[in-house]
């Protein structure tokens, strides 16, 4: 059956009602079609048909998504002392610039996102680390002294 409304087939003749837009089969068959309204209703299904199928399957091209436990895994990944902040930028690499990248958006987009994060927090610390040291120069105390001063001025807020 044909819907007069969405164009769209159904294959259960029996159906009362369109799957897809929920007309009512059975008041449209007491009433008179207009060949022309008809006409179009079925080009307009057919194109609708047509766009779904060149739509991509899912949010990432049709692969399986992410679960929630991979997503952890990999945020956790640069907590693990010794080689976990590499594996982490070497995973984001590969996603960012790699294959696995060109395949998923998704992976593509968030590891571009985290490397720009990353270099951020980089820069940032870089920053307070030469702060730091030129306090430190010009402080004119020794190392243990300057550490106790800036405790001190922790323990006060």
């Amino acid at each position: 059956m044909i819907c007069k409304v969405c164009g769209r087939t159904t294959e259960n003749e029996n159906a009362n009602f369109c799957e897809y837009c929920g007309s009512s089969f059975r008041e449209m068959a007491s009433q008179p079609v207009d060949p022309v309204a008809a006409e179009k209703a079925v080009m307009w299904g057919q194109q609708t048909r047509q766009q779904a199928q060149q739509q991509p399957q899912g949010m990432n091209g049709g692969d399986k998504p992410i679960t929630m436990w991979s997503w952890l895994l990999i945020l956790v990944l640069p907590l693990i002392p010794g080689i976990g902040m590499f594996a982490f930028l070497i995973m984001l690499c590969l996603w960012a610039f790699g294959r696995q990248g060109k395949e998923d958006k998704n992976k593509r987009n968030f590891a571009r996102a985290m490397l720009i994060v990353v270099g951020i927090a980089i820069v940032y610390l870089f920053v307070m680390s030469f702060q730091m040291a030129n306090d430190f120069i010009n402080s004119g105390l020794s190392w243990g002294d300057y550490m106790n001063q800036i405790m001190d001025s922790m323990t006060t807020y």
